[in-house]
């Protein structure tokens, strides 16, 4: 199924690539490529034994959190925190009782939100937990559907790029109302209704081509449009108030186009503990 997957994947690459070639934007062209590129990287990870998805996930979490302890000037031994936080919760989820894990993602995504909306100073204040906690607990749930459901992976990975995509060309071309100016400037509540829409798209293809989706697909359907696309979104808004919290534009160059590792999986960061919940509840 996976393989099947890749092949209609590659297919589509190329003519997102063709498309992007076409249109005389370098800054899209390079945007395109390295996107490509990386969602190739993932399908080859896949694909591969458990081995090779924990080290992925290990390098994932190593270079991530780095990132943010270079991004934020904390001591080094925080960041040896942020990695042992990451790997004692990816092992230890399988033992943990399902409300102890349930309410570990509540907790998660409710800080998320109040980061959102707190000032700067305390979203600086918090960078401890941030580094410690936040992207360590987000990134442990994505390892843990790459080993454990690699079908959500893949379910998760469209619905992002969906509502990315979506969001983008809808505030670009239609967005007047901005719904977060000082926080991002580009976001606007025309562009959240088109993700909506590209998300609801992204659940047709896996209804058709991944077919992963239970009997109670309508059910699961009006559960995740609304909370994907607020949670795409919202994991771009909330690292995009810390970079603003910090004064930089990039948590690092490493991928042309994209900037940072943080600045390209912020939204998958926030949305896997969603997805492990949906899986495992519905």
């Amino acid at each position: 199924m996976i393989q099947k997957f890749y092949l209609l994947f590659l297919t589509f690459s190329m003519i997102i690539l063709a498309i992007s070639y076409l249109r005389d934007i370098n800054s899209l062209k390079i945007r395109t490529v390295t996107l490509l590129i990386l969602l190739h990287l993932l399908c080859g990870v896949l694909i591969s034994p458990d081995l090779i998805k924990n080290i992925f996930s290990l390098a994932l979490l190593s270079y991530s959190c780095w990132e943010f302890y270079k991004a934020t000037k904390q001591n080094i031994i925080f960041w040896f925190l942020s990695i042992l936080s990451g790997i004692l919760l990816y092992y230890s989820m399988r033992s943990l009782h399902a409300e102890i894990i349930y309410t570990t993602i509540v907790i998660f995504m409710l800080y998320g939100l109040y980061l959102l909306f707190a000032s700067n100073q305390t979203v600086n204040s918090l960078k401890h937990v941030n580094l410690i906690f936040f992207i360590p607990v987000g990134i442990s749930f994505f390892a843990n559907l790459l080993t454990q459901n690699p079908h959500a992976i893949i379910s998760l990975i469209i619905i992002l790029q969906f509502s990315d995509i979506f969001a983008y060309f809808g505030g670009k071309y239609f967005g007047s109302y901005k719904i977060f100016p000082a926080t991002s400037p580009n976001k606007t509540a025309e562009g959240l209704l088109f993700s909506v829409l590209g998300v609801a798209l992204a659940l047709l293809l896996n209804k058709l081509y991944i077919q992963s989706m239970t009997q109670s697909w309508w059910l699961i359907a009006i559960v995740i449009l609304p909370l994907f696309s607020i949670a795409s979104n919202a994991g771009d808004l909330i690292f995009s108030k810390v970079k603003r919290s910090l004064k930089i534009k990039d948590y690092s160059d490493i991928l042309p186009g994209h900037g940072g590792v943080l600045d390209r999986i912020d939204n998958v960061i926030y949305s896997s503990p969603l997805m492990y919940l949906l899986i495992h509840t519905i």
